[in-house]
C-alpha cells in the first residue's frame, strides 16, 4: 500500500485555487497534469510502499504520539521546481513554516523509529498544484507567477493531520484517508 502523511486544506482555499487556476490551464502549451482540487494537501512525509502490518503500527503510533493543535498560515505565493532549465512542478508556498517544521520533525522521528527511511533533503512545505510532463519554455510562466503572487490569499486554518493511501491510476492519483488526527 502506497502511503503518505499530510495536512488537508480547507474548502475556502480549495475553491479560491480552483477559481484562480481555471483560466490559466488553457493558456499553457506545456503538458501539465494539474492536481485535482480534492487532492490538495501539504505533505509532511511521503512513506511510499508499506505492508499492512506497518500501516497498522503507524496508525497506532500516530494516535498515541501525535497531538495536533490547529494553526493558521498565510500563503506565500506560487513557485516552481526546475530541473535543467525546465519547470517540473508548480507549487504553492507558505510564510509561516515553524509549525510545519515542528510537525515534520515529530512525524520524521516517529516514522524513523518504525523503520521508514528518513528524508535526506531539507523540508520545504508546499502544496503541489501541477506536474509538468512536457515543458514549453514560451508559456506564460512569469505572468502566471506574477498574477498569483500578487493576489490576496485567504488565511488558511489547518485542523488535522491525515494518513492517506495513494492509489495511482492513469487518470491521476486517488487519495483515501486511512487515519485522521483532529485538532485538540
Amino acid at each position: 500500500m502506497r502511503i503518505f502523511i499530510g495536512l488537508p486544506i480547507n474548502e475556502e482555499l480549495t475553491c479560491f485555487l480552483a477559481r484562480r487556476l481555471t483560466p490559466w490551464k488553457r493558456k499553457f502549451r506545456s503538458h501539465i497534469v494539474w492536481v485535482k482540487p480534492e487532492n490538495y494537501h501539504f505533505t509532511l512525509k511521503f512513506l511510499g510502499e508499506a505492508k499492512t502490518h506497518q500501516v497498522e503500527e503507524l496508525k497506532q503510533q500516530l494516535k498515541e504520539k501525535i497531538k495536533f493543535f490547529p494553526f493558521q498560515l498565510s500563503i506565500n505565493g506560487v513557485g516552481f521546481f526546475v530541473n535543467k532549465g525546465a519547470v517540473r512542478v508548480i507549487w504553492l508556498g507558505v510564510r509561516e513554516m515553524a509549525s510545519f517544521q515542528d510537525y515534520f520533525q515529530q512525524i520524521e522521528s516517529l516514522c524513523a523509529k518504525l523503520g521508514f527511511l528518513e528524508e535526506s533533503r531539507p523540508y520545504h512545505p508546499h502544496l503541489t498544484l501541477g506536474r509538468v510532463k512536457s515543458f514549453w519554455p514560451n508559456d506564460p510562466w512569469l505572468e502566471f507567477k506574477q498574477e498569483l503572487n500578487n493576489c490576496s490569499w485567504p488565511i488558511l486554518q489547518l485542523n488535522k493531520i491525515t494518513l492517506w493511501q495513494s492509489q495511482l491510476h492513469p487518470s491521476g492519483a486517488i487519495y483515501r484517508p486511512i487515519l485522521e488526527i483532529n485538532s485538540l
